[in-house]
C-alpha cells in the first residue's frame, strides 16, 4: 500500500492546505482541521481537549488557537478569510509570501494576516509555533489593521508560557476552569501588548501623556470623541486604536471609567451635592450623571452616600 504524503489535503474558495503526514497539531479548543482526526489525548499527532462548560477562548475573541509542529513538506494559501490570523514561531524556519515579497520566519517572528488578507506559508525542513484565529471584530480588527506584515515578538516567552500553561490544563483531568480562566487573561493581555508596538514612539507615546493629563484636569469639558481626535491630529477610528491598544478601552469607554472613579471618590469622600459633582464632571445634569454612575457601578449615587454614611 502506498503511504500517504499528506494527511490533510484541503481546498476551498479561501484556502488550499498541504498538511503532511508527519506534523503535529495541539489545539486549545475545537480543531479547525476535520474533527475525525483530532483524538482527545494530547500525546495524539493531532489533539483536541474535551469541551469546556464555558468557551473562554472563544469569549476573548479568539476563535480558534493551537500549537503545531511541522517536519517539512507543509503549505498554506489564504485569501479573504472571514477573522484575523496570528502566528508565532518559536523554533525552526518557515517561508511566507506576501503579495510578491518573500521573507523567512525564525524564531520570535509574528505574521499578522487580518481579515481579507492574503498569504502563502511553507515549510520545508522544522518549524514549531503557536497560532490564532482571531474574530473580526472592533477591538481586534483596530489593533491588528488591514494589511498583512510581519513583526518581532517582544512578549514571545511570555506568550509562549501562557499558550503552553493553557494547553497542559486544558488536557488535565482535573482542569480548574479557575487556573484556565487566567491563562486565557494572560494570553490575551500579552497579544494585545504585543501589538501596541505601533504606537509606542517616545513623541507618540509624550503626546498621549499630554493629552490624558489634560483630560484628567478638565473632566468638566465637553470631550466629544470627535473633539479628541482633532486634539490628538488623528481620525476618529485612530483615536480609538490607540485607546485600544493603550488602554484596552475605547476612548469613550476610557474617559467613563475616569469620570465614575472620579464621582466614585467625590461622592465617598466629601458632601458636594450630586448636582455639582455632575457638572464638575462634565454631564449636562445630575439625572444623567446617576443614570451613567449607576449603570458603571451597578448603585446609585444616592445610595453609594448612604453606604458611606454620609
Amino acid at each position: 500500500m502506498k503511504n500517504r504524503k499528506y494527511l490533510v489535503e484541503q481546498k476551498t474558495s479561501n484556502e488550499l492546505k498541504l498538511w503532511p503526514t508527519t506534523s503535529r497539531e495541539r489545539y486549545l479548543a475545537k480543531p479547525t482541521l476535520p474533527e475525525h482526526l483530532a483524538k482527545r489525548n494530547r500525546r495524539a499527532k493531532i489533539a483536541a481537549p474535551e469541551n469546556l462548560p464555558v468557551e473562554l477562548l472563544k469569549s476573548r475573541g479568539i476563535i480558534a488557537a493551537g500549537i503545531t509542529e511541522h517536519n517539512g513538506n507543509y503549505y498554506q494559501a489564504r485569501a479573504n478569510e472571514n477573522f484575523h490570523f496570528v502566528m508565532f514561531t518559536s523554533k525552526g524556519n518557515a517561508r511566507l509570501k506576501l503579495s510578491k515579497n518573500a521573507t523567512q520566519l525564525r524564531r520570535g517572528a509574528v505574521l499578522i494576516a487580518p481579515a481579507g488578507t492574503e498569504y502563502e506559508l511553507s515549510v520545508d525542513s522544522k518549524w514549531n509555533g503557536f497560532w490564532f484565529h482571531m474574530a473580526d471584530v472592533m477591538n481586534w480588527s483596530l489593533l491588528l489593521g488591514k494589511d498583512a506584515f510581519v513583526k518581532k515578538s517582544k512578549y514571545l516567552a511570555e506568550l509562549e508560557n501562557a499558550v503552553n500553561m493553557f494547553a497542559n490544563e486544558v488536557y488535565s483531568e482535573e482542569r480548574s476552569m479557575q487556573l484556565l480562566e487566567i491563562c486565557a487573561d494572560l494570553i490575551v493581555f500579552y497579544l494585545k501588548r504585543d501589538f501596541q508596538a505601533a504606537f509606542s514612539g517616545a513623541g507618540k507615546a509624550a503626546k498621549l501623556e499630554t493629552f490624558m493629563s489634560e483630560i484628567k484636569s478638565r473632566l468638566y469639558g465637553d470631550w466629544t470623541r470627535k473633539a479628541a481626535a482633532e486634539r490628538m491630529e488623528v481620525s476618529e477610528r485612530e483615536l480609538d486604536a490607540i485607546f485600544l491598544r493603550n488602554f484596552s478601552m475605547t476612548f469613550t469607554q476610557t474617559l467613563t471609567s475616569i469620570r465614575m472613579k472620579m464621582a466614585r471618590s467625590m461622592l465617598e469622600d466629601g458632601d458636594m451635592p450630586v448636582k455639582k459633582i455632575a457638572a464638575a464632571l462634565g454631564y449636562s445634569n445630575g439625572y444623567s450623571f446617576s443614570k451613567a454612575f449607576k449603570a458603571h457601578h451597578g448603585v446609585s449615587p444616592k445610595f453609594t452616600r448612604k453606604r458611606n454614611g454620609i
